[in-house]
């Protein structure tokens, strides 16, 4: 099926552009089957048992750590966030496996439910299945396994950040809205996107730079509370300075948490401008970006 009310430039881009699973097939991950059993908030268990930064499924399952991060998709955010889940997959996996066989006994391998499990814990990017507020496309550092709600992407490493910039335009928005208008974004639907690779090394350049900064800020904003495993000091204690109120330093706090909107903001218009360019969507879109 296609949209009969696009206009005939969105037409050709379908119609001549790579799509994104030619680059990088977007991937689901584990389905546990029972996540009151085998999920846990990462403040929940013990730190000292969780295994960060795994770089391989070896490096997991020999180190015999029982917790894991766990990407499961969480609410609309962009560039950065919602780690907040572990997973128990110790021994690679060996609870969750013998728990599918033995609920599904039709089932000869448990790789129907323990998906693509040769990604877990690759860099990649990462967005909300199900969302009510457009399209929300996040860096995912190694490290974690990842769910159906929290499917992934796997470009190379010297694309992830141009694809990131990309998906967190207006213009990758719309064309998911053409092809899926409910807000569902399921990997089949990212896979069809298309995607300009642009040969401007200028281009390609400032993407991965406004991205890289981009996902930094995200990161800095994720951090300042105790909800992130990375979480280091309180805002008012960060931004004190010279200030001997709260007052003055929730001051202080404010205009910094401005400033760095204001700049995700122009990065994200800048991103727009640069792709509205490269796909020719001059007379079809602005660069501008919402407030909220």
């Amino acid at each position: 099926t296609f949209a009969y009310w696009i206009s005939n430039r969105f037409y050709e881009i379908f119609s001549e552009a790579k799509l994104l699973r030619e680059v990088a097939e977007p991937k689901q991950g584990l389905a546990t089957t029972d996540n009151n059993r085998f999920l846990r908030l990462w403040f929940e268990v013990d730190i000292l048992k969780i295994k960060f930064n795994c770089q391989s499924k070896i490096e997991a399952k020999e180190s015999g750590f029982k917790w894991f991060p766990y990407n499961k998709g969480g609410e609309f955010r962009k560039w950065y966030g919602n780690n907040e889940f572990t997973v128990n997959y110790q021994f690679d996996g060996k609870e969750i496996k013998a728990n599918v066989l033995r609920k599904y006994k039709y089932l000869k391998t448990p790789d129907f439910v323990v998906k693509n499990s040769d990604y877990y814990f690759n860099t990649g990017i990462t967005w909300t299945f199900v969302s009510s507020r457009s399209f929300g496309a996040r860096y995912l550092p190694n490290g974690f396994i990842f769910d159906v709600g929290g499917s992934c992407i796997f470009p190379r490493r010297d694309k992830i950040f141009y694809i990131l910039g990309f998906l967190c335009t207006k213009i990758a928005y719309e064309l998911l809205e053409i092809q899926n208008p409910t807000l569902n974004f399921q990997v089949g639907n990212i896979g069809n996107i298309p995607i300009v690779l642009t040969e401007d090394i200028q281009h390609q350049n400032i993407i991965n730079s406004i991205a890289r900064e981009s996902t930094n800020i995200s990161k800095q904003d994720w951090d300042s509370f105790e909800t992130s495993w990375d979480f280091k000091k309180h805002p008012l204690l960060t931004h004190k300075k010279e200030a001997n109120t709260i007052e003055g330093a929730f001051y202080n706090w404010s205009a910094f948490a401005n400033q760095q909107f204001n700049q995700l903001k122009a990065n994200e218009e800048e991103l727009n401008r640069i792709f509205i360019e490269i796909y020719g969507l001059q007379d079809e879109l602005t660069p501008d970006v919402d407030d909220k």
